[in-house]
């Protein structure tokens, strides 16, 4: 007998299937917390879109390499 498991993505704000090859999950961070969201393609959208202007103003953070001393 085989088994065939079937996962579906699910959009977590209005919480409709998200159709296989399409949505995605989105990642941002803010307050220090990092978080990932998965949308449909529209919902996505939406998110960048919202925050377009914040982006815009804002400037980008470089992640650095810690410096470590030798004593």
């Amino acid at each position: 007998m085989a088994t065939r498991t079937i996962t579906t993505l699910v959009d977590d704000l209005d919480g409709s299937d998200i159709p296989r090859g399409l949505g995605e999950t989105v990642r941002f961070g803010i307050d220090g917390e990092n978080y990932e969201i998965d949308l449909t393609d529209d919902n996505a959208a939406a998110l960048r879109e919202t925050l377009a202007s914040y982006i815009e103003a804002a400037r980008p953070v470089i992640a650095s390499a810690s410096i470590r001393r030798l004593h």
